[in-house]
């Protein structure tokens, strides 16, 4: 009996045990901020909109912000959560949020920034440079800005540098606007409603041939790190993950892909052509607008991409012959022409569509293992030059122990099949053009860019839609934490 009365009391110690753990799970050790990602299956970033960080493209959002935070996330085996805000101080208030990782949103990590947040490892470096309009007196030193209306985006890392050269020059003044984006900035300052502009070097090369009257007065001394922004916090295990992941991107080479592809097609800035396309956006583009949609949605396609293509090819010019006897907006051949039914080449909308079918066959004839954005570029190079010697190409790029699915190994291959030596082994021998079509993917990619900025004011519903929360709700509850 009193056997029994032990095992009854050490049972129900047992149970009290087995119920206090069940009834206290705080108890539990917390999951870091790394693996709580991973068992939310999202990692959720938030960025301002812009060419250096996240637009609509082609196939959705893109932008190299986008794309290097997409690749984190894919490393961790999570899907990518972008909220969008407008202005620095609602990206920072977003930082306080538990359910926002970090921002990446071309934030310099500089010292001011420092003391409130934690940044990875540097990926890019840029100048902050003071622009001007030409015809004006050219700024050359911080002298120079004294009594002058300069402007620069409210929060930025430009904020805090001019706060930093007051104290060396007292009289220093500027201008501070909250909801402006670079683009917009370099338009106040092209439309001479401001003297001067503070931008970032990476920034002002993308944007520039949109405002063929600016130029640069000088740039400060000190150049920026470009860095992910964190929430200090002693649980750092995902910024850990986050630098091992740049790392291996610099170590890789990812990184340096990355750069080419969003960085790399911007070739020497040029005036007259700047001011060209500029005037043929608002005379010519549209008259063709509506059938370069239509074309484009028929077979899948980016209108932008499509009228890219067709300012190389004709300048938008439906009368454009070539000495080669191409011929129309999208200066097709005889035989391409037969080959998608067009038998008007010099009719825009056959012409369109016509090219809009061509390049669509292109696309779904190269391999499905290529990704995206690579077929499309490997589809211009062929547009231009050949299906065949792009094939060749994408061969030798294979026997030289380099992946032939990525556009930037294959395309410094392509002037081998200039070379006798390759060009005897090439299922379609010497290809004379090599050099003229990866000059036509560079301008082409540059045109591309262009129209996709030239063009923000579109539905802006097509970004909205491919944002996980609402951006109006979002930004509702930003504004009450701030």
């Amino acid at each position: 009996m009193i056997a029994l009365r032990l095992f009854l009391k050490r049972s129900m110690q047992t149970s009290a045990i087995l119920i206090a753990l069940l009834l206290f799970p705080a108890c539990q050790p917390e999951l870091s901020s790394l693996n709580k990602v991973k068992n939310s299956g999202v990692l959720t970033i938030i960025s301002r909109p812009g060419p250096s960080t996240f637009f609509t493209g082609h196939e959705g959002l893109t932008g190299f912000e986008y794309e290097l935070a997409n690749k984190f996330a894919q490393s961790l085996g999570v899907s990518l959560r972008i909220i969008k805000v407008d202005d620095y101080k609602s990206l920072y208030a977003g930082l306080n949020d538990s359910e926002i990782h970090f921002a990446a949103a071309s934030l310099a990590a500089s010292s001011d920034r420092k003391e409130l947040l934690t940044f990875s490892l540097p990926y890019l470096q840029i100048e902050q440079q003071v622009i001007y309009k030409y015809g004006s007196k050219r700024p050359k030193t911080v002298a120079d800005l004294l009594n002058k209306r300069v402007l620069v985006v409210s929060g930025s890392h430009h904020a805090e540098t001019l706060e930093k050269l007051r104290l060396v020059y007292p009289e220093l003044r500027w201008i501070e606007t909250l909801n402006i984006d670079t683009a917009q900035l370099m338009q106040k300052v092209q439309d001479s409603e401001v003297d001067y502009a503070f931008v970032d070097s990476n920034e002002f090369v993308l944007q520039r041939s949109l405002f063929p009257q600016l130029g640069i007065g000088f740039s400060i001394d000190q150049p920026l790190n470009l860095a992910w922004a964190f929430p200090k916090s002693a649980d750092d295990s995902l910024k850990k993950a986050a630098e091992s992941f740049l790392l291996e991107s610099i170590q890789t080479g990812a990184l340096a892909e990355l750069e080419e592809r969003f960085y790399g097609h911007i070739n020497a800035f040029n005036y007259s052509s700047a001011i060209s396309f500029l005037n043929h956006i608002e005379k010519r583009l549209p008259l063709y607008k509506n059938t370069f949609k239509k074309a484009a949605a028929e077979n899948k396609l980016d209108w932008r991409l499509l009228a890219a293509i067709s300012y190389q090819e004709s300048l938008w010019d439906p009368r454009a012959v070539s000495p080669t006897g191409v011929r129309g907006l999208m200066m097709l051949t005889r035989l391409t022409a037969k080959e998608v039914g067009v038998i008007d080449r010099g009719d825009p909308e056959q012409s369109i569509y016509g090219g809009a079918s061509y390049l669509r066959k292109l696309i779904d004839r190269l391999p499905e293992e290529i990704d995206t954005h690579h077929k499309v570029w490997f589809s211009l190079a062929a547009y231009n030059g050949g299906y065949g010697h792009v094939a060749d190409a994408r061969a030798i790029t294979e026997q030289q122990g380099a992946n032939p699915n990525d556009w930037f190994n294959v395309k410094q291959r392509l002037p081998l099949l200039q070379q006798k030596k390759w060009s005897e082994q090439a299922t379609h021998g010497y290809a004379r053009t090599t050099g003229q079509a990866l000059v036509y993917v560079r301008n082409i990619r540059r045109y591309y860019d262009l129209l996709v900025w030239a063009t923000e004011t579109e539905p802006e519903d097509t970004l909205h839609a491919s944002l996980d929360i609402p951006v109006q709700e979002y930004k509702a509850l930003l504004s009450a934490s701030i």
